[in-house]
């Protein structure tokens, strides 16, 4: 059991690395948008085109980059995320329809966009920021 343990370990699956190692791009948006002294760990997976990395944050925020250092999503347990990281026809969506609501998560999905409100409401776009659904 512990041999096949070691062997998935080695594969690359959620390859814990250094600050350092994450895709210049990512390491600007989290200097300029979070407190990077409270990186609790940054978390590498894939490979090439495929990778992605998460950064956790000691009060559990998240951030999670493409290969290219681009934001994926963001999960915010404390506060609420950094409004230049989400689209401006998102933000005035939400501002126009849900006033004092905040973005707690946002994501970038395949086939558009993702937010949910502090209020618990999750809201899908498409690509070009027309409202698909709401839950």
């Amino acid at each position: 059991m512990a041999v096949m343990l070691t062997a998935l370990t080695a594969c690359g699956k959620d390859q814990v690395i250094s600050y350092d190692q994450l895709p210049a791009n990512a390491r600007t948006i989290i200097e300029k948008h979070f407190d990077r002294s409270q990186v609790a760990y940054v978390k590498k997976d894939g490979a090439g085109s495929f990778t992605e990395y998460e950064v956790k944050f000691n009060n559990q925020n998240e951030v999670e980059f493409n290969h290219k250092g681009e934001v994926k999503s963001v999960d915010m347990e404390v506060g609420a995320v950094p409004s230049e990281l989400v689209p401006q026809q998102i933000r005035d969506y939400v501002s126009a329809n849900y006033s004092g609501c905040t973005i707690r998560k946002y994501s970038v999905e395949s086939n558009g966009y993702e937010v949910e409100l502090s209020n618990g409401l999750e809201i899908e776009f498409d690509k070009k920021f027309n409202v698909r659904k709401i839950d």
